[in-house]
C-alpha cells in the first residue's frame, strides 16, 4: 500500500489530500501569502535560520503578524518539519515549503492581521548535486519590473516565472533566463544567474528584480573564500553570450551549471568547485 503523505496545518498533522481550501482563504483570493522552499539533507536543514529571517522579513513587509499562530523561532519549526519528514519517510532529500498566508475576513482590508501556516514536503528521489549540463533560453514577452517586494518569494511575484516556465516546454529547454524592464537579464524561472569571465564571477543586483536568493548569498561567499571575484553588477545578454561560464542557484538544486545558450557552449570548471564547496557546506554542521 502507498504511503499516505501528511502536512502540517497550523502544527497539526493532516493527510495532504485531504486539506480543504475555503473559499474565503487569502491566498487563493487575494496571494495573500508569503512562501519559503528548502533542502532536507538525511533528516537535516541547513541554512533554515537564513530561510526564516527572510520569511520574517517578507511578513513584516506584508504587515502579517506571525504570532501566535506561527512560530517562527528556529528550534520549534525545525522540530515540526523532523517530525513531518519522519512522518512522511522522507529520510534522504526532500524539498520542505513553508506557506504562510493571511488569516481570512475582509476584502482588501484584512479582518485580522494573524497568520496561518502550511507545511509541505516531497521526497527528491532523482536528486543530484552535480547537474551542469541544462539548456537555456530567454523569455522574451514579459519583463520583470522591480518592486520592493521582489527579493521576497511573495505568492504574485511570480507570473511572469509561470508563463516562462509554460514556454520553456514549446522548445523543451531546461530552463529560461528572464528579462527587467530594462532589458537586462535577473533571474531564471526559478533561480538565480551568475556568469563567470576572466575568474570575476558576476550576478545581478537584487536592484535588477531578483530574488534575494539563499543560495545565492552563499555562493558569493563561497567564491569570495575560494580566491574568486565576486561582483554584483547588471547583466546583460552580451554579458551571458560573452562569458566562460553560466551557472544557476537556487535552494532545492543547489549550482547548476549551463551548457547552452542560443549558440553558445560554456566551461563548468567553477560551478563544480562551487558545487563541491556548497555541498559540503550544506552538509556540514557549521555555516557561513
Amino acid at each position: 500500500m502507498e504511503h499516505r503523505q501528511s502536512v502540517i496545518v497550523n502544527g497539526e498533522f493532516q493527510y495532504a489530500d485531504k486539506v480543504p481550501l475555503p473559499f474565503d482563504n487569502r491566498a487563493f483570493l487575494y496571494g495573500d501569502s508569503v512562501f519559503e522552499t528548502l533542502i532536507a539533507v538525511r533528516m537535516h536543514l541547513p541554512f533554515l535560520d537564513l530561510h526564516l529571517a527572510r520569511l520574517s522579513k517578507a511578513l513584516s513587509m506584508l504587515g502579517i503578524e506571525s504570532e501566535p499562530k506561527f512560530n517562527l523561532k528556529s528550534d520549534i519549526l525545525r522540530d515540526e518539519i523532523l517530525r513531518l519528514l519522519n512522518k512522511n519517510k522522507h529520510y534522504l532529500y526532500a524539498r520542505v515549503r513553508i506557506q504562510v498566508f493571511r488569516s481570512s475576513g475582509g476584502l482588501f482590508s484584512p479582518e485580522n492581521l494573524t497568520a496561518q501556516y502550511l507545511i509541505q514536503t516531497t521526497a527528491l528521489n532523482d536528486y543530484n548535486t552535480h547537474k551542469h549540463d541544462l539548456f537555456v533560453s530567454v523569455y522574451q514577452t514579459h519583463k520583470v519590473t522591480p518592486t520592493e517586494f521582489s527579493p521576497y518569494k511573495i505568492s504574485g511575484n511570480f507570473r511572469i516565472n509561470i508563463l516562462a516556465g509554460i514556454a520553456k516546454k514549446s522548445i523543451k529547454a531546461d530552463d529560461m533566463l528572464l528579462l527587467n524592464n530594462i532589458g537586462n537579464v535577473c533571474d531564471s524561472i526559478s533561480s538565480n544567474v551568475f556568469s563567470v569571465k576572466n575568474n570575476i564571477v558576476a550576478t545581478p543586483p537584487v536592484a535588477s528584480g531578483c530574488v534575494s536568493g539563499i543560495t545565492r548569498g552563499l555562493v558569493m561567499k563561497l567564491a569570495n573564500q575560494a580566491g574568486l571575484r565576486c561582483v554584483e553588477h547588471e547583466l546583460t545578454l552580451d554579458n551571458i553570450l560573452q562569458a566562460d561560464e553560466v551557472f544557476l542557484s537556487n535552494s532545492i538544486r543547489g549550482i547548476c551549471g549551463i551548457r547552452a545558450f542560443n549558440q553558445q557552449r560554456y566551461l563548468h570548471a567553477t560551478a563544480r568547485k562551487l558545487s563541491d564547496a556548497l555541498v559540503e557546506l550544506q552538509n556540514s554542521k557549521v555555516f557561513l
